[in-house]
């Protein structure tokens, strides 16, 4: 009877415990699963088929189908130690920008017309460069702040370019029809790896770069959230356009 009587309370509490470790269980599998729509609706993953450079300028090999963890970031100034970062919102120190590669601006980029084009054809403007993809969510929700700055800035010497990772002898009636669909207004074509290799940190979509006339690389953006990145991107535009040439 004793083993009995004290046997009663210890299930008692041991079917309370249980009851309430489920109840956390269930707490911290919705709180995981809201983590990861938040971070997966940020970027997609990018994984080129080429060499991608790390902050330090050395080739890391990136195997075709790896992936990288997405976020939205914005860097400034990378090459130099101590460079400005401003995930924090700070304001970008002008006199550190490390210089877009010769090959980057050199490069032939074909256009959705069927006809070339290079970087090197806006020198002397701010450029905004944008690496984005159809089959990518959050690249479709930046298109539409893409053709704002486009329409607001084109008058202040600004020129917006997005180029995209799909392939153009394959995917060229599909962007074709995306542009169309999208009314994207600035100028479309398909990157070429030589612009992978000089630009891309890390294997997220969309990668949106700010490029001074001065042909400096002011700031570059990983992934997009509209509440998050589309006003520091519309801030680092003004400070593009507020910048003296040459300084």
């Amino acid at each position: 009877m004793i083993f009995q009587k004290e046997s009663r309370p210890s299930r008692r509490l041991v079917v309370a415990v249980a009851a309430g470790l489920r109840v956390w269980a269930r707490v911290a599998l919705s709180a995981l699963a809201l983590l990861v729509v938040s971070i997966v609706a940020s970027s997609c993953s990018y994984s080129p088929d080429v060499a991608e450079v790390n902050q330090t300028g050395a080739q890391t090999n990136t195997a075709q189908g790896a992936k990288a963890a997405p976020s939205v970031t914005v860097r400034t100034g990378t090459p130099a130690p101590g460079g400005p970062n401003l995930s924090t919102g700070a304001t970008p120190d002008l006199t550190r920008l490390e210089p877009v590669p010769a090959n980057v601006w050199e490069t032939s980029i074909q256009s959705l017309d069927g006809k070339q084009f290079k970087l090197a054809d806006y020198k002397g403007k701010i450029i905004v460069l944008d690496l984005w993809a159809t089959w990518c969510g959050p690249c479709r929700d930046e298109i539409p702040h893409l053709i704002a700055l486009s329409k607001e800035f084109a008058p202040k010497g600004v020129e917006v370019v997005g180029v995209t990772s799909e392939d153009p002898t394959r995917d060229l009636a599909k962007v074709q029809a995306f542009a169309k669909e999208f009314n994207i207004s600035y100028k479309v074509g398909f990157a070429p790896q030589e612009i992978a290799i000089g630009l891309v940190r890390r294997g997220v979509i969309p990668q949106t770069f700010v490029i001074t006339r001065d042909g400096h690389l002011l700031a570059r953006f990983e992934g997009f959230h509209p509440t998050l990145t589309a006003p520091r991107l519309r801030q680092m535009v003004e400070h593009a356009v507020s910048r003296p040439s040459g300084t």
